[in-house]
């Protein structure tokens, strides 16, 4: 008796726990692959989504905050920067673009 065929009576003897077994690693193996392609997905959406952006200048606080709410305009935006610190920015001759962005209500 070969090995195949002992193995084929082990499978046909308990196929309800070698299919629930395969079922098993089938589903494991595609939600690992789907949250691959799910992680890959946001992380090209958001680079498309700050490729404008060379540089963010914001107040004081967190990066990620003002990221989120600048870029992909989530979240409660950051506080503002002044108007003289615009203007010192805008005048630096290695800034191509200085683009004032404000969002709220204050």
């Amino acid at each position: 008796m070969g090995d195949l065929s002992i193995a084929w009576r082990q499978i046909s003897a308990r196929w309800i726990t070698h299919g629930l077994t395969v079922v098993a690693i089938s589903l494991a193996l595609a939600l690992a692959v789907a949250t691959t392609l799910l992680s890959r997905g946001v992380q090209a959406g958001i680079d498309q989504a700050a490729g404008p952006f060379g540089l963010l200048v914001g107040a004081k606080g967190s990066a990620q905050q003002l990221v989120l709410s600048t870029v992909l305009l989530q979240g409660a935006p950051v506080g503002n920067v002044a108007r003289a610190t615009l203007d010192r920015i805008a005048k630096d001759p290695g800034v191509a673009t200085a683009i004032p962005l404000a969002l709220g209500d204050s």
